[in-house]
């Protein structure tokens, strides 16, 4: 069972909003009627599309419906119009933005309609209790706390769509705290064009009461009709009356002036005729009718799935039907197979999981069957939810577990059971304390512990969930996995989410360090506090921060000053949102000194680009000592290339100091000095570490710099495959000079039809070796038409840079059509000149020609 959202539209906000909010363990939901419109049902998030509508300012007040706080409220006028701003922005950008243009188009005309049309009253609230109640503690102010979190996401949303809107700049939107957030989506653009959004209509249908198809319905002779939206008759005045479609449901039920009912479709057809003395809507596909005073079933092809020979039915779930004989109730499906026998019974029902069966016995007692067709129990249960596949009872104060197949896993007991999403696992809370259930592993910890609850963690790359278990005034963390088990014994004060595989926990001094989800010790409790902005950190494991010295744990464990950079980065987007008060104080401090020093940078680079050695070395030294990274990788490359200042090994080293810093730029230029020896003996298996530690941080040339260890035989690490893979991501990346690489490798491995697609590619781009070997393929007829004057061409193009080349051109003046002795002489003797290997083979072959 999904937690739910629920958004309306208010004609007005009550006095005393949750007056009359339901305390139930399941969500109520408000109907719509003239003060009220049901705009949304929604598992687990409000889609970010909706967030314009709260564009006029949110109000937190205790919901209409449900629970006493947490409720969200804004006015609709200014919320419809940022709304239809925000989709006529999209509309601009759709060839860049949709993968579906039609299907969008689609979506917003009935949006904009629907909004023009239903939404007209004065408020929008959105009611989250349901989903809140997943992280709920059970602290007085829980509810609020998770609305002023969801409340500040909306506004960071809102701020940025109109800063996109501004500038006309949809790119903006990849910054959507719903993107950066969240690891499901990469950008807006995959998050606006899944399917199971329909560009925000499926989410308006998810509460739609079925009332939306164009159609209208008109009046002629006191009998009801259809009309579509250009107002042509599709449906002529003959009924009685005209039913509105169910939601989900493809056919409305009508009354023929005739008496009998039949169902037209969402076009307005009359596509099962007017012949049942009774009829119902159609649910989950089929509906009960009534002919000659016996019910049965039919499907939307109006062929009977039940045949009408029973005294009652109901449709209870796709595929599932309760029918009455006599005194008895059997629940059938299909074709009348049998799945309960037929029992005496008052009557049957199904709960709104869909998951659990009632039999209304005699004396108001009720045998309770699974979704499996097993008995469960019988009685009278106070409450019944269905999750992690059992069934969880509440039945005169005491509560218990069954399987679907009636196994009791948790005997009842005065206890309470609650099953946790992110654990996806039991919390027992029993007179002796708290344990924890698994519905497969049956107990993970008995019920001993002072408090179980889920860690706010993403789940390991193995699936692991964590549990903070208390004990003894301590906390442990335990993962529930395929091996479930402790990853930290009660031994620590707390434990906090940083990112995916990682934790930082407190020791009894209030210090902190860092686990990862297998127990191992990243870091030891030295730091103040630690932070991985909830897996939003891009470059590291955690910041951590330590009076004022702030730190960067990277992901080889290694410690290193956070740079300047990555401290005006941290504190230019929503800094609010990710760090404390203390932290915030802590980067406000190091900002100042992070500015100077990319100002110091910025003033080193232009020296160094007028040539002004001594200026830039200056500026460099002086950011480089307010953790400029980047600036000692520039101080390097001045080393390495500056007239009048080359130091190889001052560079070397000045490059391995940033590298080692995490500077990408200095990663790839060490590899470089390993790769030729400068400054440094050769050493091509460091080469390639390095430039895998600079493509692993996003340094894109450093592609196919490895690549090329593996593609020339010099280095002693020939793998052409690998090679391939390399300079096919190069190239993805923008990079066109690797496409004669990549053709190369294509021809060595004989695949003639790829290399010649790449050769062509990097021809295009001016690549001379791709040109000599077009030329000869066309020389040869090789893979393509021999072609001559071709291969003459592209020749001439290519020997200016391959000396090579003049022999291809010598052998072509050696025949006809080309036949011309001295060009054939002046050619083989430029080659000797150039000191190709073949030269004097050719003249000696050739020599004849012109004696």
């Amino acid at each position: 069972m999904s937690h739910r959202l629920y958004l309306y539209n208010l004609e007005k906000v009550p006095e005393q909003a949750g007056a009359t909010a339901s305390n139930l363990p399941l969500a109520a939901y408000g109907n719509t009627d003239e003060q009220v419109l049901m705009m949304m049902e929604w598992g687990y998030e409000l889609p970010p599309f909706f967030y314009p509508l709260f564009a006029g300012g949110i109000t937190i007040a205790p919901p209409v419906y449900n629970g006493s706080e947490g409720g969200l409220y804004a006015p609709a006028a200014p919320g419809k119009e940022a709304f239809a701003d925000f989709y006529n922005f999209l509309e601009k950008h759709a060839d860049t933005l949709m993968y579906n243009k039609d299907a969008f188009e689609n979506a917003k005309k009935k949006l904009l309609r629907f909004f023009e049309t239903k939404v007209t009253h004065a408020w929008f609230h959105l009611d989250a209790w349901d989903v809140f109640n997943m992280s709920d503690d059970g602290a007085e102010g829980n509810h609020t706390a998770q609305a002023e979190d969801l409340k500040l996401i909306i506004e960071q949303t809102n701020t940025i769509i109109r800063k996109a809107i501004a500038a006309d700049n949809p790119d903006l939107l990849n910054e959507w705290p719903p993107i950066t957030n969240s690891g499901y989506h990469a950008e807006f653009k995959q998050l606006l064009n899944d399917e199971g959004f329909n560009y925000g209509w499926a989410v308006i249908e998810s509460a739609l009461m079925g009332d939306y198809t164009g159609l209208e319905i008109f009046m002629e002779n006191g009998l009801q009709g259809l009309k579509n939206e250009e107002g042509n008759i599709v449906l002529p005045a003959e009924f009685t009356e005209i039913f509105e479609y169910p939601i989900g449901e493809e056919l409305a039920l009508v009354l023929h002036q005739s008496g009998k009912y039949g169902y037209v479709n969402r076009a307005g057809e009359l596509v099962i005729p007017c012949i049942y003395e009774d009829a119902y809507d159609f649910a989950n596909g089929f509906s009960h009718i009534v002919t000659d005073g016996k019910a049965g079933v039919i499907d939307e092809r109006g062929h009977a799935t039940i045949p009408a020979v029973y005294d009652n039915v109901h449709v209870l779930k796709y595929g599932v039907f309760a029918v009455k004989k006599g005194g008895e109730w059997a629940l059938m499906g299909e074709q009348e197979t049998l799945l309960l026998p037929f029992q005496t019974a008052e009557d049957v029902g199904i709960d709104d999981s869909g998951l659990i069966y009632f039999f209304f016995k005699i004396e108001k007692e009720i045998w309770y069957y699974s979704d499996t067709f097993h008995f469960l129990l019988k009685g009278l249960s106070d409450n019944i939810e269905t999750e992690g596949g059992c069934y969880l009872f509440t039945m005169k104060s005491q509560m218990g577990l069954l399987s679907n197949t009636g196994e009791q896993l948790i005997p009842f007991a005065e206890q309470t059971i609650r099953y946790d999403y992110p654990l996806d696992a039991f919390i027992v809370q029993a007179k002796t304390g708290f344990g924890l259930y698994h519905a497969t592993q049956g107990w993970l910890l008995p019920a001993t512990a002072e408090n179980i609850y889920a860690l706010q963690a993403n789940p390991g790359e193995h699936g692991e969930r964590l549990a903070v278990v208390q004990q003894g005034g301590n906390s442990g963390l335990y993962a529930i996995a395929a091996d479930s088990r402790w990853v930290a014994t009660p031994q620590y004060k707390g434990f906090i989410f940083l990112k995916d595989n990682y934790v930082g926990y407190k020791n009894s001094e209030g210090k902190w360090g860092i686990l990862d989800y297998a127990g191992n010790r990243i870091s030891e409790p030295v730091y103040d506090s630690v932070n991985g902005k909830e897996n939003c950190l891009t470059y590291g494991i955690a910041i951590t921060f330590n009076s004022d010295a702030i730190l960067l744990i990277q992901g080889d464990g290694n410690v290193r000053p956070l740079s300047a950079r990555e401290v005006v980065d941290e504190m230019s987007v929503y800094p609010e949102s990710f760090y404390t008060k203390d932290q915030l104080k802590a980067l406000r401090k190091a900002l100042p000194l992070a500015e100077q020093a990319l100002n110091e940078h910025a003033l080193g680079s232009t020296a160094l680009d007028e040539g002004r050695s001594e200026d830039a070395i200056r500026h460099f030294e002086l950011a480089a000592s307010l953790h400029c990274f980047e600036a000692i990788t520039d101080l390097g490359y001045l080393y390495e290339y500056a007239d009048g200042y080359t130091n190889t090994g001052k560079a070397f080293e000045l490059y391995k100091t940033a590298a080692t810093l995490g500077e990408r730029y200095a990663m790839k230029n060490l590899g470089l000095m390993y790769q030729y020896g400068r400054g440094t003996a050769p050493d091509y298996q460091q080469a390639a570490y390095w430039f895998e530690q600079a493509i692993a941080h996003d340094n894109e040339d450093a592609v196919e710099a490895l690549a090329d260890l593996y593609y020339y035989e010099t280095y002693g690490m020939l793998d052409n495959e690998r090679a391939l893979e390399l300079y096919q991501t190069a190239l993805d990346n923008g990079n066109e000079e690797v496409a004669s690489k990549i053709g190369n490798i294509y021809e060595i491995k004989g695949d003639i039809k790829n290399a010649i697609t790449y050769y062509k590619q990097a021809a295009k781009s001016g690549n001379t070796f791709a040109k000599w070997r077009l030329g000869c393929f066309y020389t040869d007829g090789n893979g393509v038409k021999r072609d001559l004057h071709k291969a003459m061409a592209l020749y001439q193009e290519a020997v200016a840079d391959l000396p090579d080349v003049h022999v291809d051109i010598a052998i072509l003046y050696a025949a006809d059509p080309y036949f011309d002795p001295a060009e054939a002489k002046r050619h083989l003797e430029l080659a000797k000149e150039a000191g190709v290997d073949t030269a004097d083979e050719y003249i000696d072959k050739f020599k004849h020609l012109w004696k």
